[in-house]
């Protein structure tokens, strides 16, 4: 009852607001968009607009917010549109070259947003929205140093700017200095406490620092946030596996990651081997999840091999008709993993831990495949 009081007084208020004059369409379109309702913010916002009753600055910022909409619609062509009008109507509203840039930004068409960039942030010096995303436009660009300099202004004008720490810790991240980026996704975490991708993402530099305890602690807290979230599941899930000894858990994952990602053959392959690992017998679930992969270069020879259709010797000369020498390693490496892996379920453990110490050797240390061989080849010492 509470809930549909309240909407009924969201919607009289809206009412009495559009039949106001086109400053109540204004305001409750803005208000809409705020709130995240898109299609009432479209609808209202061009309700004010074809009133012409607006004076060029309320109209510029109706069409503003109108694309801001029409942008977290996905529709690119005609939020580009409104950000043009409002631009023409008011050049010197730093607001619409922002969205602009971060239009742009979404296309790929980095430069372009720079430009816009740049111009909101001459309109505007202390404009912190525009130091963050022409950042992080920088950092796209792998130019991670101009990146840098522009999260610390954002970061000198808001300093409790969560995005901006996240957006530096990324970036010091892509330059391997690992201790700054921690510290930076620390402070993000303290701002935005409920955002399971910046977890994952401090997972993913606790892990590839060799601390998998707390990687898993990130991974487990982004669950936690967002259940459906595919990197903390499948994360958490293949360092259970090798790391905790807890396979029951990490099928669990696993499988959520397949059910969230049915595509991704890593995922459909770490799920068999869990299964492998618990003696359960899954040929019907592992052909099932087979038939939706998209048979993608790599790793299908590997898939194959799992598949039974292939033997090691013809995943091997899959990798040497790789024409890039780095593809070429990267593929050897993670071969070799899996093929072990395999090779610990069919008997031959000699084999197997030639293939896992190779794994463990000659992957880099961000693999997974690189972790978990050196955990087992652990395990077997014992």
């Amino acid at each position: 009852m509470t809930r549909l009081l309240a909407a009924l007084l969201i919607g009289l208020t809206v009412c009495a607001a559009t039949r106001i004059d086109p400053q109540g369409l204004l305001k409750s379109g803005m208000a809409a968009r705020t709130a995240g309702d898109f299609d009432t913010a479209i609808r209202l916002l061009g309700e004010a607009i074809a009133s012409k009753k607006l004076n060029s600055d309320d109209l510029a910022t109706a069409h503003n917010n109108r694309g801001i909409a029409r942008f977290r619609k996905g529709d690119y062509d005609n939020a580009l549109a409104d950000y043009n009008v409002a631009i023409r109507l008011a050049p010197a509203y730093g607001p619409a070259y922002l969205n602009r840039g971060n239009l742009y930004s979404e296309k790929g068409e980095l430069d372009r947003a720079i430009a816009d960039f740049n111009t909101a942030i001459q309109i505007s010096p202390v404009y912190d929205l525009a130091y963050n995303s022409r950042g992080f436009t920088y950092y796209r660009k792998h130019a991670f140093d101009a990146a840098i300099a522009d999260f610390d202004k954002a970061i000198s004008l808001k300093p409790d700017y969560g995005n901006a720490y996240w957006n530096r810790g990324r970036a010091y991240y892509a330059k391997n200095d690992i201790d700054r980026a921690l510290a930076d996704y620390a402070q993000a975490i303290r701002y935005k406490p409920n955002s399971a991708e910046v977890y994952s993402e401090r997972a993913n530099v606790h892990f590839d620092k060799g601390d998998v305890d707390k990687a898993f602690a990130d991974y487990e807290a982004a669950a936690r946030i967002d259940p459906d979230y595919t990197n903390a599941r499948a994360s958490r899930g293949r360092i259970a596996l090798f790391h905790k000894d807890n396979v029951a858990a990490a099928a669990e994952d696993l499988a959520a990651a397949v059910r969230l990602e049915p595509d991704n053959e890593y995922f459909v392959l770490w799920l068999h081997i869990a299964r492998m690992r618990l003696g359960i017998d899954d040929r019907a679930e592992f052909a099932a999840n087979l038939a939706r992969l998209t048979g993608k270069e790599w790793p299908k020879p590997v898939v194959d091999f799992y598949r039974g259709t292939i033997g090691a010797d013809a995943v091997r000369a899959a990798i040497t008709g790789t024409a890039d020498e780095k593809d070429r390693r990267e593929q050897s490496c993670e071969a070799d993993f899996y093929i072990g892996v395999r090779e610990l379920k069919s008997g031959d453990q000699h084999e197997a831990r030639r293939l896992l110490q190779s794994a463990a050797d000659g992957c880099k240390p961000s693999f997974i495949e690189s972790s978990a061989a050196r955990a087992e080849l652990g395990r077997l010492a014992h």
